[in-house]
């Protein structure tokens, strides 16, 4: 997608409330604590261009045509510390463009969710993710509601982006806040549409991008 890759460098996840009942853990895990554990025959392919990722559904209205998805990419690029995922697991986010590089992805896919850590943030808890190294996602769960209709469990997420320039193609609705136009959630207030409250995010409990 060229400059229009608006991937963050890293992610905050701030807790502000909590829900007590079933609470949804999110899981995190770093790719380097899991390269030992591929084949070499999986690695190599994995680290071809063997794969075509398309932009999360909620930001495809920002985008037109060939922007919607990238060119044939690797999954991981780098050596050591600085080793780089570009993996995602929402559904029909990733193309395999072939057979062998489908079952390298699922193969990947298995080494991450043995290796991830799961973490319960709560108000007050601060967690940053690195996501040129780690991929995030949450557990399933059913939202639950006060008596004015809002969410018990509310994590703030702030996006770090070296610069704002993949961000032209966005709505600006307030300082550094910006709307990728999506309909899906036309009401929300300013500080749900860039920095989604996770609950109202309907991520899978896979590992995704990297695995919000």
């Amino acid at each position: 997608m060229g400059d229009a890759d608006c991937s963050p460098l890293g992610l905050l996840l701030l807790g502000v409330r909590e829900q007590k009942e079933s609470t949804p853990y999110t899981n995190i895990v770093d790719v380097r604590s899991i390269l030992n554990d591929i084949t070499e025959c999986n690695l190599n392919i994995l680290r071809g261009n063997n794969y075509i990722i398309r932009v999360p559904y909620r930001w495809i209205p920002a985008f037109s045509g060939d922007n919607q998805n990238t060119k044939p990419c690797p999954m991981i690029t780098g050596e050591g510390d600085l080793v780089r995922i570009n993996a995602v697991f929402y559904p029909d986010m990733v193309l395999a463009l072939t057979h062998e590089a489908k079952i390298a992805f699922d193969n990947l896919y298995f080494a991450l969710r043995h290796k991830m850590i799961k973490i319960n943030i709560t108000p007050g808890k601060l967690v940053y993710i690195d996501n040129r190294v780690a991929l995030h996602s949450r557990d399933r769960f059913t939202a639950q509601y006060d008596a004015n209709g809002a969410a018990y469990r509310w994590i703030q997420r702030l996006f770090i982006m070296p610069n704002l320039w993949p961000m032209q193609n966005f709505s600006k609705v307030g300082p550094r806040v910006f709307d990728p136009g999506n309909s899906a959630y036309p009401n929300l207030a300013i500080n749900n549409q860039i920095l989604y409250n996770d609950a109202l995010n309907d991520f899978d409990s896979n590992c995704s991008q990297n695995i919000q």
